[in-house]
């Protein structure tokens, strides 16, 4: 668990550094905007949560017996399918909030997984 924990927080470090050079590339190509920074923000924050609900599903799912687990790995799945839609929904129904940025934020924990995990991996190799 604290492995998991360790990992989880490398990840969200990520994503916030992340989030920190799109915004300073958005002023630097004099392209921000309220809504993008909103939308970013939105996206990387329920982005987040998700891959927290996702590492806790995971954690419990380990512990039952196989017929449990399916049903709560899809029950939970399920749940993280719908916050993702309520976000997407939101960020094309509210016009303060950039669409365009709420995907890339949704996307940023994918990216920083694959970023922490080649670098793990890079290093234990050393």
């Amino acid at each position: 668990m604290d492995n998991t924990m360790d990992i989880t927080k490398r990840i969200v470090k990520c994503v916030l550094v992340v989030d920190l050079i799109i915004i300073g590339i958005l002023f630097a190509t004099y392209t921000y905007s309220k809504a993008m920074l909103l939308g970013l923000l939105l996206g990387s924050v329920f982005s987040v949560i998700n891959f927290r609900l996702l590492a806790i599903t995971i954690e419990k799912v380990v512990e039952m017996d196989p017929g449990r687990a399916q049903i709560h790995a899809g029950t939970r799945y399920t749940i993280r399918l719908v916050i993702t839609a309520a976000v997407l929904i939101l960020a094309l129904k509210a016009p303060y909030i950039d669409f365009i940025g709420a995907i890339i934020g949704l996307f940023l924990t994918k990216i920083a997984s694959l970023y922490v995990g080649i670098r793990s991996r890079h290093s234990s190799m050393e």
